[in-house]
């Protein structure tokens, strides 16, 4: 697995290369956060669907989504850890509670984000039915990241997906996103030093294949 950063008119695009293809995750002149993945042929006749698989060889991507996932999962939006609250632009006192109301709101919301077991963020573009939908849920020692295709207007298909730092049907969700985002930026491939997760992940593996 790979990151690429690319420099934008916007801020920076990264491409995340895994086994599977590409897919990228980047910040737009409209403010908002977009996840979509590269396609060969027809938009029209590729799948319904397509994965991506991020696993331990690159420990600093997983950790990324580990983090994103479970906190989507508990309801860790805003961050008790003071470091953290002198470091978030968005936080606000009564955030403390925060946490604990949009739970409870969501208690009995068939639209809620984390759905059996994934986070299913449904385009903030279109409507909820006919938008595309980025899937995340975990598996062992990996996260797999489906695009789900959505339609548009009319015959016009998309992968992409918005997320949207202002309006979204998720609400404050969009924060947890955005913070994978920035902590993309910190990612250097030539310094880069192998995590001892990454280590044990290529031990296991080769041990796989020598069993095969």
């Amino acid at each position: 697995m790979n990151i690429a950063k690319r420099k934008t008119e916007f801020g920076y695009a990264f491409d995340i290369v895994t086994d599977e293809g590409c897919f990228i995750i980047e910040y737009r002149g409209n403010l908002d956060l977009y996840f979509r993945c590269q396609y060969q042929g027809s938009i029209l006749k590729c799948e319904d669907k397509l994965d991506f698989y991020i696993t331990k060889e690159n420990y600093y991507l997983y950790s990324l989504f580990d983090t994103l996932y479970n906190r989507v999962k508990n309801y860790e939006i805003f961050s008790n850890d003071q470091n953290e609250k002198s470091h978030n632009e968005f936080w606000l006192e009564e955030d403390v509670d925060t946490n604990q109301r949009i739970r409870e709101r969501d208690t009995y919301n068939p639209r809620r984000l984390f759905q059996n077991n994934c986070i299913k963020w449904h385009s903030d573009d279109y409507n909820y039915e006919d938008a595309s939908v980025l899937e995340i849920g975990k598996l062992e020692d990996m996260y797999q990241i489906t695009f789900h295709k959505g339609k548009e207007w009319g015959d016009f298909f998309t992968y992409a997906v918005r997320i949207s730092n202002n309006g979204s049907r998720y609400g404050y969700f969009c924060m947890v996103f955005m913070d994978l985002y920035h902590a993309l930026y910190h990612y250097d491939e030539e310094y880069h030093q192998i995590h001892m997760e990454e280590y044990l992940y290529q031990k296991k593996r080769v041990k796989k294949k020598e069993t095969i």
